[in-house]
């Protein structure tokens, strides 16, 4: 998959129209910008032991200023910080956000865009697996609402309770955009740029319930051993009906 969205989706901090779905032409579509409208998402982590958990350093937090290149310019803007140290080699990071006003027993399909900041190049090397070319950004929809639960053996574990595949495969619940991978950054991790990554290319399809709701899902999948940051600041949905 390609770094690439259509331009009159995203720019940096900024997002077409509101955390709201507007009428299009042949579909609905939401979208948020995560650099200035209030927060509506929650954030959840799972694939990691529950016990000795401060060591994952989890952190979620919205409206947080960082530093970009762009064009060999440093600029900055607002998002949402995303961070995990990830010992068990498995670690999923993820927000979730309901939404509502969607027919009642409909079938849909879904396209997903998303913007966020990475900051390693590729073919990066790392424990476990690249900085980079190992850590996947997935999106999904559903009606269900995504959930982390505790999994009993013999090491109790945080599970999610979606089906999103594992690292680089899909799920049925969501699916793989692309990796946390900045093309021209080199593999210091000192710097971090925008990427845009999405969905076009696949298909991914869902059934709404009697109340016409379901919940939206961005997650990072990690097989890096070490620290996942990054920074989220745009995201949109497109709906089309199916018949």
């Amino acid at each position: 998959m390609k770094h690439l969205v259509a331009a009159s989706i995203f720019s940096v901090g900024l997002i077409a129209c509101g955390s709201d779905f507007d009428t299009k032409s042949n579909g609905m579509r939401y979208s948020h910008d995560f650099a200035t409208e209030s927060d509506v998402w929650t954030a959840g982590y799972a694939d990691y032991p529950t016990t000795n958990t401060d060591q994952y350093e989890l952190t979620s937090q919205p409206f947080t200023t960082f530093d970009y290149m762009s064009h060999d310019v440093e600029k900055s803007t607002d998002g949402h910080l995303l961070s995990g140290n990830n010992h068990s080699d498995d670690l999923v990071m993820y927000l979730k956000t309901p939404i509502d006003n969607l027919d009642s027993n409909q079938k849909y399909k879904a396209v997903f865009f998303l913007q966020l900041a990475a900051n390693y190049g590729p073919n990066c090397v790392g424990t476990g697996g690249s900085p980079s070319d190992s850590v996947w950004i997935k999106s999904g929809i559903a009606v269900e609402e995504p959930e982390t639960l505790v999994e009993s053996g013999d090491t109790d574990m945080y599970r999610l309770n979606w089906d999103i595949g594992s690292q680089s495969t899909d799920g049925t619940q969501a699916i793989v955009l692309d990796t946390l991978t900045a093309p021209g950054l080199d593999c210091t991790g000192d710097d971090y740029a925008i990427i845009n990554v999405n969905s076009a290319d696949k298909t991914f399809e869902f059934t709404t319930d009697d109340t016409g709701s379901a919940w939206i899902f961005i997650g990072i999948d990690s097989g890096f051993e070490g620290t996942t940051k990054t920074y989220l600041t745009g995201y949109a949905l497109d709906l089309y009906k199916v018949d």
